[in-house]
């Protein structure tokens, strides 16, 4: 019996005469990545628990999905930004459309997150073979899986995906207006290529309205590609002048729309501007931002620094394969770069630019083992043992389904939690909370609970969170019930006469 090769079906794999399977070692890529990639995803998916930024991101779309707010005008809390402006809605509104179809379960946001990245590796794995296609690269088609593999090593990525970060969607949209990009390039002029070079300026708009302008590095790749020469300069540069006007026509046809310029209004001065020019400032530099991504790309570089150690039947690096290596590079580098201008700076923000980086990586490194001899027999019983490792992983899975993730001291069960967002939704708070943001989105995701810190102890509310480091206000005593390690106050109930 003879096996397939699952990265070409069209070659046979030769069969080990003790019941093995003989494989070259990059055949190995495509179960391995399905493997590693399904571990790291696969135990954030069984309970509650998110970054900051995904439990709001999460909040928001699901109020969408129940008819709070508006697509140009979400709606957060009830006292914490009741009109969402925080970032643009597009990516919201994809993940609200989860929240229609399979309701409010804490899996929803990390399914989305998750169907989010296998649309990801497939952008991946389509530039890549469209690139080594256009260079004229054919063995380094059976490498299509490299760039997945290296990408899976990025810390940062996986966390990204595993909270639910709006940078996922935007990568997803910048990835496909690259290959869209690239398939024009690769086209006679005709309708073929303007309608391929349309589609890449109107997906940059998309990766514009899922959360500004760290989205728009797409408008220099055609003329990096063209610096780089992986394709005639000339046709890179109108191409590149064409998607210009085009998606600047898109966002000037966008902005008549009344609804959009108020929010684009909005966000400037409540977000944007603040982020650049100082407001919401964190004294990050250029050489943050460097480190940052050093210690991004490590692990990747380290294993492709180990490849091209120690495997035999190398070839040197070709002036093609090195071209596109660069150009790929250089478009992760107008990704990143300019988020420097920024005063705000979170390590998550590469996440975007951070794809290219491992696109260009393994292009240098497979360049070079593309002759490579190096294979390895499996035998059946390491077969058996990696099938068993899976079914042991989902079964963990299913076995914690439900158990918090992170701070699982807040998902501890409370009636009067459960009340309170049964009745008006509005738990009064002391004013130590005012800018706790995670125990508000802590609230709002998980009991659909707006927190009221503006004299919350003099107002109406049955019940109040309070910090225990403060006194215990007038007219309140504990209830014995806590959120995290905060207790919960009620009122003094009056004295039977």
């Amino acid at each position: 019996m003879r096996s397939i090769d699952w990265l070409n079906p069209t070659r046979i794999i030769k069969k080990d005469p003790f019941g093995g399977v003989c494989l070259k070692i990059p055949d190995l890529l495509m179960p391995f990545c399905w493997l590693l990639g399904l571990m790291l995803f696969l135990p954030s998916l069984r309970g509650p628990g998110l970054f900051l930024d995904g439990m709001t991101y999460a909040a928001v779309s699901r109020n969408l999905a129940m008819g709070l707010g508006t697509y140009w005008d979400p709606f957060y809390t009830a006292t914490l930004y009741p009109h969402f402006f925080e970032a643009f809605p597009l990516g919201l509104i994809l993940q609200s459309w989860f929240f229609q179809v399979f309701g409010d379960g804490f899996w929803v946001e990390k399914f989305y997150a998750l169907v989010v990245f296998i649309g990801l590796t497939g952008a991946i794995l389509v530039i890549w073979r469209q690139l080594v296609w256009a260079a004229g690269l054919p063995a380094l088609q059976r490498y299509v899986w490299f760039p997945v593999l290296l990408l899976l090593l990025v810390p940062k990525v996986v966390w990204s995906f595993r909270n639910n970060l709006l940078e996922n969607t935007v990568l997803f949209y910048d990835l496909l207006a690259v290959y869209c990009l690239i398939r024009a390039l690769g086209c006679h002029i005709g309708l073929r290529q303007i309608g391929y070079g349309f589609s890449a300026a109107l997906l940059t708009v998309g990766a514009l309205m899922c959360k500004g302008p760290a989205g728009l590095f797409p408008l220099a790749t055609a003329y990096i590609l063209g610096v780089c020469g992986v394709f005639p300069f000339k046709r890179c540069f109108w191409l590149g002048s064409a998607i210009w006007i085009w998606f600047f026509g898109l966002v000037f046809g966008l902005m008549q729309l009344g609804f959009v310029a108020n929010f684009a209004n909005h966000f400037w001065a409540e977000h944007l501007a603040p982020a650049v020019w100082g407001n919401r400032a964190d004294g990050h530099s250029f050489w943050t931002l460097a480190i940052s991504l050093g210690k991004q790309l490590a692990p990747a570089v380290l294993l492709c620094l180990a490849c091209v150690g120690l495997m035999a039947g190398q070839q040197p690096l070709k002036r093609g394969p090195f071209k596109l290596g660069l150009s790929l590079c250089l478009i992760g580098l107008s990704a990143s770069l300019p988020l420097g201008i920024s005063q705000t700076f979170r390590s998550f923000y590469l996440v975007p630019a951070l794809p290219f980086f491992c696109l260009g990586l393994a292009m240098w490194t497979a360049a070079r083992l593309a002759k490579s001899r190096s294979s390895i027999t499996l035998p059946r019983w390491f077969v058996i043992a990696l099938g068993t490792v899976l079914v042991f992983g989902l079964g963990f899975v299913g076995l914690d389904w439900g158990k918090p993730t992170r701070d699982a001291a807040y998902f501890q069960h409370s009636a009067l939690l459960q009340s309170v967002s049964q009745s008006s939704g509005v738990l009064g708070g002391d004013s130590a909370f005012q800018t706790n943001w995670q125990v508000q989105a802590l609230l709002a995701r998980y009991y659909r609970i707006s927190l009221q810190t503006q004299n919350a102890p003099t107002s109406q509310h049955p019940y109040i969170l309070h910090d225990s480091a403060s006194q215990i206000p007038p007219g309140y005593e504990l209830s014995g019930q806590y959120f995290g390690p905060y207790p919960l106050l009620e009122k003094h109930k009056p004295s039977a006469p």
